[in-house]
């Protein structure tokens, strides 16, 4: 009987989608391209619980001779990082889903304007960082029967970005 139940549970679907499924909420967000001011902007859907914030200090260990620990001296402030992990889903659209994560792969790109990749802005529901896109990591979660991927999350990682300007 319980394997009765299993094989019913295994070809409805009932626990194969769960187990395929991401879990949490799933919203949206803006990336704004500020310089070059390229009007572009890339709308995203990013999983909310992993929408985090880091901050870190730079401290160096001194030793002394005789001294039987290092002792910590602080060195700086290092810049604020953002990571999340982005959405993607093509399927109802029927496209190649890469054709939607080139658009966030593309911030890593040398703009030949500025001679670096350009600086962003990531919004949010009242969150502003000015950033720019450090690494980015694609991983494919389904294909289409030809082969082609048709959904994609990638984990990325925003440094905040300081200009001379001050901001």
């Amino acid at each position: 009987m319980l394997l009765f139940i299993l094989y019913l549970l295994l070809n409805t679907g009932c626990i194969c989608n769960n187990l395929t499924q991401e879990t949490g909420e799933i919203v949206d967000a803006e990336i704004h391209v500020v310089n070059p001011p390229d009007g572009r902007i890339i709308g995203v859907k990013f999983f909310l619980e992993t929408f985090k914030f880091q901050k870190n200090n730079k401290f160096s260990e001194i030793t002394f001779a005789g001294a039987t620990k290092p002792f910590l001296q602080f060195r700086n402030n290092q810049l604020s990082m953002l990571l999340l992990t982005l959405y993607f889903d093509s399927s109802e659209a029927g496209i190649d889903v890469r054709e939607l994560t080139q658009n966030v792969l593309s911030l890593m790109d040398v703009d030949q304007t500025i001679h670096a990749p350009p600086i962003i802005r990531f919004k949010w529901e009242g969150v502003e960082f000015e950033c720019v896109l450090e690494s980015a990591m694609q991983e494919f979660l389904s294909s289409f029967p030809n082969g082609r991927p048709s959904r994609a999350r990638m984990d990325v990682s925003f440094k905040e970005m300081i200009t001379l300007g001050g901001n």
